[in-house]
């Protein structure tokens, strides 16, 4: 009776062992916004068996909406794994449930099953699983999830490996900037890029809300500026400069201003992480030849973001000391580089080289 009760003890001991082996991690970035798609990996390692490999599940998050897994695609590291230790038609039974995209659900990922697919199966592999953050998020601090991995045995109800929570936080700072740049005169217009950008790669929300753009250009009368034909248009490719979307024209906004008002294009879809506009000024001539004068610029953006926070950015570009010359506009000159290269050898001052030859340069760099 001893030596039976022994023999199951060891069995039940080697068993433990065996799924102790067997690691699953989840992690994400640090920090995202609230509206940000991000991606999470999922990392399995220590696998001695495909039988171990029969579920995972993922309780998602409330305030994450899943949208894409390459969990079943054949690019990802769990389609080759399969293709090398079970060579068979994996389109069929590496399966995710439900459909993409969902929200706070759980996901379920199922591996084949074992047997037909059998084999030692040794080794690791990885996925990833691709979120947006929700508007429900801009009352928390951060996202917790784990992720369980089940074997193939019927029998078994609980996990054989569970994750560490991965911790994401919410970063709460403004992703905003705005720069007003001075591109060309060209085709008898001055044109300035208003550029606004975020550091957040892409977003799955509207989270810029009831958005304001103003753009004050005091002009001078020696350019001759047409209010009646100035504008602003958002330049959707920038590799198209010439398809445009008007977005505003000009009113007058005090003795030589012209003022500009325009709002975010398509705001009920999700935002962009770049938005480029031209404000372009109509120029009939240049009559002041030889006469120094100044070409002033102020935009500002109001609105508000996806958890109803202010935002307020401005920014200015100013052309001090512009000139007229035939009748065109001449942009104050861009200060010249000088750039001077040297090479110093050690203990040889002929700055002769040969091989092995130690020494450093020296790059100067200075307005001409």
């Amino acid at each position: 009776m001893k030596k039976i009760l022994l023999i199951i003890l060891l069995a039940v001991g080697a068993f433990i062992n065996t799924n102790a082996q067997i690691t699953i991690t989840k992690s994400g970035p640090a920090s995202v916004h609230v509206g940000e798609i991000f991606e999470y990996t999922v990392n399995i390692s220590g696998i001695t068996n495909l039988s171990q490999l029969g579920r995972i599940e993922d309780q998602l998050d409330p305030n994450l909406t899943c949208i894409s897994s390459d969990f079943a695609s054949t690019g990802s590291s769990v389609f080759s794994f399969y293709s090398f230790w079970c060579p068979t038609s994996l389109n069929t039974t590496l399966t995710t449930a439900p459909n993409f995209p969902t929200t706070g659900t759980l996901l379920v990922f199922t591996f084949p099953l074992s047997p037909p697919c059998s084999g030692t199966g040794s080794g690791s592999l990885s996925f990833k699983i691709r979120v947006s953050v929700g508007p429900g998020a801009c009352s928390v601090s951060s996202i917790n999830n784990t992720v369980s991995l089940y074997d193939q045995d019927p029998n078994h109800i609980n996990p054989v490996a569970v994750s560490t929570p991965s911790i994401v936080n919410i970063n709460n700072s403004n992703p905003w900037t705005l720069k007003k740049t001075f591109r060309s005169f060209t085709g008898g217009y001055l044109i300035y890029d208003v550029r606004l950008s975020s550091s957040v790669e892409q977003y799955n929300w509207p989270v810029l809300l009831n958005t304001v753009f103003t753009d004050d250009f005091t002009t001078d009368p020696c350019i001759g500026a047409d209010i009646t034909l100035s504008k602003v248009d958002y330049i959707a490719d920038e590799a198209n400069l010439t398809l445009v979307t008007p977005m505003s024209g000009a009113t007058s906004g005090g003795p030589n201003i012209f003022h500009f008002s325009w709002f975010l294009p398509n705001p009920t879809l999700p935002t962009l992480s770049s938005y480029l506009f031209q404000v372009k000024i109509k120029v009939a001539g240049c009559s002041c030849t030889g006469t120094a004068f100044n070409l002033l610029n102020h935009v500002d953006l109001n609105a508000n973001d996806i958890c109803n926070a202010p935002v307020h950015l401005i920014d200015d570009f100013n052309m001090l000391n512009a000139r007229c010359l035939n009748n065109t506009l001449v942009p104050p000159d861009v200060p010249q580089l000088c750039v001077k290269k040297e090479v110093f050898l050690d203990n040889n001052s002929l700055n002769l080289t040969m091989k092995d030859c130690k020494g450093y340069y020296l790059i100067t760099i200075k307005n001409c």
